[in-house]
C-alpha cells in the first residue's frame, strides 16, 4: 500500500496489469493529475513513480524496492532506515530510541489491519536451516545459480550483491523442503534487483526450469518492452523507467490490453489518464454517469440513476434491491415497503404473490396462523406455489413436493426451484428473483429481486418504494392501513 498525492495505491500479491487507486481497480497503465503520479507495468513487475522522483517497484510476489531523491535524505523512518548516510542508527524505533533486537525493531514499525493477527516472533518454533540442510540446494541448478560467476548473472554482481539474495533462497528452500516454486521465486527476486540496477542478465529460464507462462499472442523475454507496448501507448506517451525487465512481450502486430494481446484495432480508449478496454464500461463513483469505450475507441458517457450505487471488487455499479417482506413468530407482518400489520385471527392467508397468474414467474406464498394460549403465532405450515410445483411446508417441518414427502435436501424442483436446508430453517427459492426462508422459530422471510417490484400483490404490497399503496385487497381497493386487508387474503383452509 502506497499513500501519496493523496491516494491510496494498493498492488496485490500476484496480480498483474491491475491497481487499486482509492478502493477502485484500475487497468495499468494509469496516471493521475496530469502526471503527477504514474503506474505502469514494466515487465513482470508493477512500478510506480510520482513527479517528485518517488519510485515503488513490486514483483508481485515477494521484492520491492522504493527509491526516494536525495532531498528526503535523513528525512525518513520505518524498517528501510532514516536514509542519513549512517549504518548504525537504522534499526530506529518510532520514538526515536535504537532498538535492542530486531523483533523490537519489526514489531514497532507493524502496521495495525482489521481481522489481522501475526505474532511478532516465531521463539521456539523459528525453522532451523543448519549447512546439512541447506546443502542441497547450494548446486549451480539450484540457487548456486546466483553465486555462480560463469552463471546468467555475473555481470549483476558488482552492481548488486548477490550473496543476501543466496543466503535468502537457501533458507527459504530449506524451510520450503525443496519447493521448486520457492527457488524459481527466490531467483526472479535478484533477477528483478539486477534489472533495477541496470544490470545485464542473461537467459535464465528454459522449458524445464522456472519456465513462465504467458498469455496468447505473447512470448517470453529476458528483455521486455512492456511499458511502451500497450494499447495505451497508441494515445499517450507512458512513464517509463526505461530500464530492461524480463516478462511476456507481445508478439508482432499486438498491444497489452491490460494483461492480454490483442490486434491493434482492437485496442480501447484513454481518458484522464485511465486505460478502458473495448466494450468496456464504468460507472462513476456515485453511479450518475456511466461511460462506455466503444469497439471503435470512441468514448462516450451518459446520464445514469440507480437506487442503490456500490463499490464490489473495485467497480462501481448500479445494485439491484432487494425486498423484504417478514412475518414474525408474534404474527406481526412488515411489508416489502415498510408498511405493518397484526394478524388477529387463525387461519391460512397468502402473504405474497405475483399479480399476473400467466407470468413463467408466478409464484404464491400463503401460510397458516394459528393461536396458542398466549398469541397468534405463525409457521405452523407454509405453503408455496408455482407453475410447474407446489411445496408444503407443514408444522413438523416435513416438507412435501407436489404430494410426495421429500427425503434428504438439497433437492431441486426445476431448473429455478429448489429446496434447501439454511443454518436457521429451511430456503424455497425460484431463482433468482425469490426466496421463502421459513425459520426454525416459526417466522417467515420473503425476499425478491427489484425486477418484481410493482408486479406483487398480497398484504407483503407491491415493492414499489411506497408504503400507502400497500393496503390493497383482491379487487384493487386501496384501505386505509394493512391490518384492514388481512382477511381479504384469507385463503381457503387446507387439511393437513
Amino acid at each position: 500500500m502506497v499513500s501519496i498525492h493523496g491516494y491510496t495505491v494498493v498492488l496485490q500479491s500476484g496480480i498483474q496489469w491491475k491497481v487499486m487507486v482509492d478502493d477502485e481497480l484500475h487497468t495499468l497503465p494509469m496516471n493521475k493529475d496530469g502526471g503527477k503520479l504514474w503506474i505502469t507495468q514494466e515487465g513482470s513487475n508493477i512500478v510506480i513513480q510520482s513527479s517528485f522522483g518517488f519510485t515503488v517497484l513490486y514483483d508481485t510476489l515477494s521484492y520491492v524496492r522504493v527509491s526516494v531523491p536525495s532531498t528526503y535524505q535523513g528525512q525518513m523512518c520505518g524498517l528501510a532506515g532514516n536514509f542519513n548516510g549512517d549504518q548504525s542508527d537504522d534499526f530506529m524505533l518510532p520514538d526515536g530510541r535504537v532498538a535492542e533486537s530486531m523483533v523490537e525493531f519489526g514489531a514497532s514499525w507493524k502496521v495495525p489491519v482489521d481481522a489481522v493477527r501475526c505474532s511478532d516472533d516465531c521463539g521456539e518454533k523459528c525453522p532451523t536451516c543448519d549447512a546439512v540442510k541447506t546443502a542441497p540446494y547450494m548446486s549451480k541448478r539450484s540457487c548456486g545459480i546466483i553465486l555462480s560467476k560463469t552463471g546468467p548473472f555475473r555481470d549483476c554482481h558488482p552492481l548488486e550483491s548477490p550473496t543476501q539474495y543466496f543466503q535468502h533462497c537457501l533458507h527459504d528452500l530449506c524451510v520450503a523442503n525443496g519447493n521448486r516454486e520457492s527457488l524459481c521465486r527466490s531467483i526472479r527476486a535478484y533477477v528483478t534487483a539486477c534489472q533495477a540496477a541496470g544490470a545485464k542478465v542473461d537467459s535464465w529460464r528454459t522449458d524445464t526450469f522456472c519456465p513462465l507462462t504467458c498469455p496468447a499472442n505473447s512470448h517470453y523475454e529476458t528483455c521486455t518492452s512492456t511499458c511502451d507496448s500497450t494499447c495505451a501507448s497508441l494515445s499517450t506517451v507512458a512513464r517509463c523507467t526505461r530500464k530492461c525487465f524480463e516478462g511476456c512481450q507481445c508478439n508482432e502486430g499486438y498491444a497489452f490490453d491490460g494483461d492480454t494481446c490483442v490486434r491493434l484495432n482492437r485496442c480501447g480508449c484513454v481518458h484522464n489518464g485511465l486505460y478502458f478496454k473495448a466494450g468496456e464500461s464504468l460507472f462513476s463513483r456515485n453511479c450518475t454517469q456511466k461511460c462506455t469505450c466503444t469497439a471503435s475507441s470512441q468514448f462516450t458517457c451518459e446520464e445514469t440513476s440507480c437506487h442503490s450505487c456500490e463499490l464490489k471488487d473495485g467497480v462501481w455499479g448500479c445494485v439491484a434491491r432487494e425486498g423484504q417482506c417478514t412475518l414474525t413468530p408474534g404474527a406481526q407482518l412488515t411489508s416489502f415497503d415498510g408498511a405493518s400489520a397484526q394478524y388477529s385471527c387463525s387461519g391460512v392467508y397468502d402473504v405474497v404473490s405475483v399479480c399476473d397468474e400467466g407470468s413463467p414467474s408466478w409464484f404464491r406464498v400463503s401460510v397458516r396462523i394459528e393461536e396458542d394460549e398466549e398469541n397468534l403465532i405463525t409457521g405452523k405450515a407454509v405453503y408455496i406455489y408455482f407453475r410447474e410445483a407446489s411445496v408444503i411446508v407443514k408444522k413438523n417441518r416435513d416438507i412435501w413436493v407436489n404430494g410426495r414427502k421429500l427425503g434428504k435436501l438439497p433437492h431441486s424442483i426445476s431448473k429455478a426451484v429448489s429446496v434447501s436446508s439454511a443454518q436457521d430453517g429451511i430456503l424455497i427459492s425460484q431463482a433468482p428473483q425469490m426466496q421463502v426462508h421459513l425459520h426454525h422459530n416459526g417466522g417467515l422471510t420473503v425476499r425478491v429481486k427489484e425486477d418484481l417490484a410493482g408486479k406483487l400483490c398480497a398484504p407483503c404490497g407491491n415493492f414499489n418504494g411506497d408504503s400507502a399503496d400497500d393496503p390493497k385487497t383482491p379487487n384493487g381497493e386501496v384501505k386505509e392501513t394493512v391490518a384492514d386487508t388481512l382477511h381479504d387474503w384469507k385463503a381457503k383452509d387446507i387439511s393437513y
